[in-house]
């Protein structure tokens, strides 16, 4: 894996795993890396958004914020991140029995990816990584962290593990779930993108703020 910088407030830069489903590519040192992602699901798409050519969204609709964005070709999508970015880190928390070393540890998860459509000015979503859209064993998250740290045990109570190795920067974070037992660990494997339709949201544009709508025509129809 690679990573970047992170000061201890703020974690400025993301790390990725170089996959099929998920890879980083530097682009110029102090500009932004890209998220790679393919669609495994590309029929959602044009039934959700039949008109245009949607764009990416990496975003966190309730502070009104995009991180970035790119436009869905070819059921592919290269979405940069700029390495300046800020995010605002928590100190982590999981659950009783289960600790990180060192304590002082804070971090951040990711935001949601969705996809917008300016011909039709509708959102769906969400993106997520996982082996199966509905009834994953295997899915994963993005989660920042301000230090290398550990985080391991069992949530009191549940049979919930925790067996994690965090890096300074964006961490893979796959949680494995079987048979009512829930394993909290880095992923290991390539996961694909599928498209939910839990939500939508039309008129979008008319609705969220208008700072996520600055020079669309760029990053998708």
């Amino acid at each position: 894996m690679l990573s970047f910088q992170a000061s201890l407030h703020y974690c400025v830069a993301l790390t990725l795993l170089l996959t099929l489903s998920a890879s980083l590519a530097k682009s110029p040192p102090t500009s932004f890396v890209t998220i790679q992602g393919h669609l495994a699901n590309p029929e959602q798409v044009r039934r959700l958004l039949p008109v245009g050519t949607p764009a990416v969204w990496l975003t966190n609709l309730v502070q009104g914020r995009l991180v970035g964005r790119a436009v869905l070709n070819q059921d592919s999508f290269y979405l940069p991140v700029p390495l300046n970015l800020r995010l605002p880190l928590q100190p982590f928390q999981a659950c009783y029995g289960v600790s990180a070393v060192p304590a002082s540890l804070q971090t951040y998860q990711a935001e949601t990816m969705l996809l917008y459509s300016f011909s039709a000015d509708r959102i769906v979503g969400p993106l997520v990584q996982a082996d199966d859209p509905r009834t994953p064993v295997r899915s994963s998250r993005w989660v920042c962290a301000d230090r290398a740290a550990t985080v391991r045990g069992r949530c009191t109570g549940l049979n919930t593990h925790y067996n994690l190795k965090f890096q300074r920067g964006w961490n893979a974070v796959m949680t494995v779930s079987q048979t009512g037992n829930f394993s909290i660990t880095n992923l290991d494997r390539l996961l694909p993108y599928w498209l939910l339709d839990d939500f939508k949201l039309n008129k979008a544009s008319s609705t969220l703020p208008a700072q996520l709508f600055k020079d669309n025509r760029s990053g998708g129809q």
